[in-house]
């Protein structure tokens, strides 16, 4: 069972790798696929814009903002290391500057996609692919959902907390849209580089806690 459980953790970041590649492709060739495949999830989220929406996606688009993506994670080392936990400290931080803060800056680059043509409802100057509110919030809260997983032995509260993680990473993609700073494949795009990131560093995380 051990053996196994290696092996799949060892190849679990090749399918969210294989279909960022596809979402990727899709894009340089700004494919039929990718337009309506953007179309239609853009309209339906912007499709009844209100104050009180408009209002309550730009204070939750805040928790992926750079600065907030730092505190938060400032704050969760500085509980780790309290604990005395040295190892997963490390990795929560890896994680973080490298997978939400370097990878991500490095892919906008590679791609360079504009912004999409509609009304801003926040200012945001950086390319489109991928997002980096989406990938820091796959990065941060993915990161809490493991290890809320591999440590909580309470069941109702260890279900309780990767419920609202999820949640939390879904709506704060889902603000990006609504406030029309990104694509849906932007979104998708970020949430696939950042699984893809935390899938391959979990067995090296896994080996080193050993």
């Amino acid at each position: 069972m051990q053996i196994k459980n290696k092996w799949t953790w060892g190849i679990s970041w090749l399918l969210p790798l294989s279909l960022f590649s596809f979402i990727a492709f899709n894009i340089q060739k700004n494919t039929a696929l990718r337009q309506q495949f953007d179309t239609t999830i853009t309209s339906w989220v912007r499709g009844n814009m209100t104050d009180l929406k408009t209002t309550f996606f730009k204070s939750l688009t805040q928790l992926g903002n750079p600065l907030v993506v730092v505190l938060l994670s400032a704050v969760i080392v500085l509980f780790l290391l309290k604990k005395k936990e040295i190892t997963v400290s490390l990795w929560f931080v890896q994680n973080m500057a490298l997978g939400a803060g370097l990878l991500n800056k490095i892919m906008k680059e590679i791609f360079r996609r504009p912004r999409p043509d509609l009304t801003h409802l926040v200012v945001e100057k950086s390319w489109s692919f991928p997002s980096g509110h989406s990938m820091a919030s796959m990065m941060f809260f993915g990161s809490l959902i493991y290890l809320s997983y591999q440590t909580i032995q309470n069941r109702w509260l260890k279900t309780s907390l990767i419920c609202l993680a999820s949640i939390m990473i879904l709506m704060i993609g889902i603000s990006r849209i609504y406030l029309g700073v990104h694509y849906p494949s932007d979104i998708l795009g970020g949430y696939l580089l950042a699984l893809t990131w935390l899938c391959f560093t979990v067995p090296l995380f896994k080996k080193r806690s050993n």
